[in-house]
């Protein structure tokens, strides 16, 4: 297994990366990362752009395992806008090429207007799912003409909900290079299943294990309130099965990538490595 981080816990985003981040990222032992991109990536400044971030780097030894762009919906009904997500997905797809990414990922994006990752009653529709369908399709193409995948990432909240609807959208497209990064915590529906996650991890190794290209580290917990408070915690902090989910991903992809995804600061990050350095060493799995 190899260890990155993605860029939630720095100021701005890709194009902030310099020496000083790259060599804080390095020095708690991290070998990649997964960097968001919120310029247009069909320019040419952008370009220029992603190669000076990549040249740096480059000089540290970290890889770009996760390269993220920002785009509208890709499930709404107005055709015009899920159009120019789409030219933007083509152009994510060509940079996250140019650079040497691992993948490219991308969000279902929501029927709510107030944010991509929100809860919307038409995020479920037999509609939205074939729009959603349709897009994806339609961005695969560039990534049979630039060689890179896409990893789409997914929550109970957004129309990837279930690892049997995710599975059917991605058989639906038609194209081999659509792939998911795994993010168990984000599929902690209720209360029973975020004290229990051991059955939720077995089942989405088993019903997506062929398109797991990666995974994004977390941890989940129960808070106290008289309605349903399920929130991200610092890995080691919460009620996530550590054991079951990395013996899973250790049999699957022996030689991939966990990233620590979601924490807000330095210290945080320095907490989740810790624990997680511990965990894989105390269960003997070897970390490249």
């Amino acid at each position: 297994m190899r260890l990155g981080v993605v860029d939630d816990f720095f100021p701005g985003n890709f194009s902030a990366i310099d020496d000083s981040v790259a060599s804080m990222i390095t020095d708690m032992g991290f070998t990649g990362i997964g960097a968001h991109f919120n310029a247009d990536p069909r320019t040419d400044e952008s370009l220029a752009t992603v190669e000076r971030v990549r040249n740096t780097l480059d000089k540290h030894n970290l890889e770009i395992v996760q390269f993220w762009g920002h785009y509208p919906s890709l499930l709404t009904s107005d055709d015009s806008v899920r159009q120019e997500a789409i030219s933007i997905g083509h152009g994510v797809i060509k940079l996250a090429a140019h650079i040497g990414a691992h993948m490219a990922c991308f969000r279902p994006t929501s029927m709510n207007p107030r944010g991509q990752w929100w809860a919307h009653p038409n995020n479920f529709t037999d509609e939205t799912r074939q729009r959603l369908t349709e897009s994806l399709a339609e961005i695969a193409t560039a990534c049979e003409t630039y060689k890179v995948p896409m990893a789409m990432e997914s929550h109970v909240t957004s129309t990837l909900d279930t690892p049997e609807n995710i599975r059917t959208i991605f058989e639906n497209t038609g194209s081999s290079w659509l792939k998911i990064s795994i993010d168990p915590v984000n599929f902690a529906a209720d209360i029973p299943t975020t004290y229990n996650t051991t059955a939720m991890i077995n089942e989405l190794f088993d019903v997506l294990g062929p398109y797991i290209l990666a995974a994004h580290l977390k941890d989940v917990d129960v808070a106290d309130g008289h309605v349903v408070h399920i929130n991200e915690v610092i890995p080691g902090q919460g009620k996530f099965d550590f054991d079951t989910f990395f013996h899973r991903f250790q049999e699957l992809l022996p030689d991939g990538y966990g990233l620590i995804e979601h924490r807000k600061n330095v210290d945080e990050v320095r907490q989740a490595n810790t624990f997680i350095r511990q965990k894989i060493d105390e269960l003997g799995i070897p970390l490249h």
